[in-house]
């Protein structure tokens, strides 16, 4: 959690140093809807995992993801930009993002997709393991 913090705070540093931009905004998580993941990977070929998202509300617009490595497992974690200085349509959007693989390691990948915090603050995930081959 303290990378995230981190990476977090450095991204929101270099966009916050801009003279020429009047525009209130903050970057936030936002929960991952669902991943298609491949049933297996094969030992060095690469894969595109397509990542669902939700936005709450029209001040919200997809920036990037998160992709943090802890030992053989992944956390992925989509990035909003939000607009602090428009009036926002409380609709809900969807979109969707593609994470790019080289199945290097020959353990099974934990994918652990954030989908929110809990009442305690603690992170829920939708976690996905893909078994990885050494040959097709």
């Amino acid at each position: 959690m303290k990378k995230t913090l981190i990476i977090l705070l450095t991204i929101i540093s270099l966009f916050g140093c801009s003279d020429d931009d009047d525009t209130n905004y903050h970057f936030e998580y936002v929960p991952v809807l669902s991943a298609d993941v491949p049933d297996e990977f094969i030992h060095g070929q690469h894969y595109e995992l397509k990542v669902k998202y939700e936005l709450p509300n029209s001040c919200y617009s997809y920036y990037s993801f998160e992709y943090l490595y802890d030992d053989t497992s992944r956390i992925i974690t989509p990035i909003a930009i939000v607009n602090d200085d428009i009036v926002c349509d409380q609709s809900t959007h969807e979109g969707e993002f593609t994470v790019l693989v080289e199945a290097r390691q020959f353990e099974p990948y934990i994918f652990n997709f954030w989908q929110g915090n809990d009442n305690q603050g603690d992170p829920i995930y939708l976690t996905i393991e893909v078994p990885v081959k050494l040959t097709n």
